[in-house]
């Protein structure tokens, strides 16, 4: 089997699905991480996300296209996450990413019969994350992971859901928001309100059940490596270990998919 983890940045998958995709390759199917806006201003970074990938046992793919400041996007909270943005280029932008993913999932490695593809939920907000997870739609795949650590916010699950116009269908008593406060201490991130994180959704005709993908010691231990691999961003997005820095020491790892 073949699974494909479509990733907006140089680091998502590996944040949110590093254990995952570890897991699935130890078990000896194909996996590949694409990350769609992988010109960054850092050049460090792509070869940080090569590194990261290798150890979790992945191939990559870059499709080149650059991320939301190269693009002219205020580089803050606001900038990245608010909803001034253009629409016409959101709407140009998803095109593009659409146009570069359609031959990575159509690939002779990646038959139809034996195809998985995940791709942000867009957890957060963030334009990149939204313009990814459009262009997945257009294409017929809707199964998608909760982003590390915008899911880490108090909340975010559930707004995420409520900002597309979905419905809760049922509510999951258990709250990943351990590190709401540092999340928000860290990244500048106005605070929400509460909200429980749903177990189902009914969105758009479909109902979306969300599943926590199990996590053993050694793929643990290979999403920390992997991790680290990101030297660049530790400090931001994860934090210093000896702090209890997140997302690396949970298991909160989840997929929302499609209820057929």
């Amino acid at each position: 089997m073949t699974l494909i983890v479509v990733s907006p940045h140089l680091d998502d998958a590996v944040l949110s699905v590093g254990a995952a995709i570890a897991d699935r390759a130890a078990a000896g199917h194909d996996v590949v991480v694409v990350s769609v806006c992988s010109v960054v201003a850092a050049a460090d970074r792509v070869a940080e996300d090569i590194a990261a990938t290798a150890i979790l046992g992945a191939r990559w793919v870059h499709l080149g296209l650059p991320d939301a400041p190269l693009r002219g996007i205020v580089e803050n909270w606001q900038g990245l996450c608010g909803d001034n943005h253009d629409d016409a280029g959101f709407d140009a932008f998803v095109a593009a990413i659409a146009d570069r993913l359609r031959p990575v999932l159509s690939s002779p490695s990646s038959e139809s019969s034996s195809l998985e593809v995940w791709g942000p939920l867009a957890v957060g907000d963030h334009v990149d994350h939204r313009a990814t997870a459009a262009a997945l739609a257009s294409l017929g795949h809707f199964t998608a992971y909760e982003e590390r650590p915008y899911a880490r916010r108090r909340g975010a699950i559930a707004a995420t859901w409520q900002r597309r116009g979905a419905a809760i269908v049922d509510d999951d008593d258990d709250d990943d928001g351990d590190d709401h406060v540092a999340f928000l201490q860290r990244i500048g991130a106005p605070a929400i309100a509460v909200l429980p994180t749903p177990a189902a959704v009914s969105f758009r005709d479909r109902r979306f059940v969300r599943e926590r993908l199990p996590i053993d010691p050694a793929s643990r231990r290979s999403r920390l490596q992997a991790l680290q691999a990101y030297a660049s961003q530790w400090s931001f997005v994860v934090g210093d270990v000896d702090a209890g820095g997140w997302p690396w020491n949970d298991d909160a790892e989840a997929l929302w998919r499609p209820d057929v």
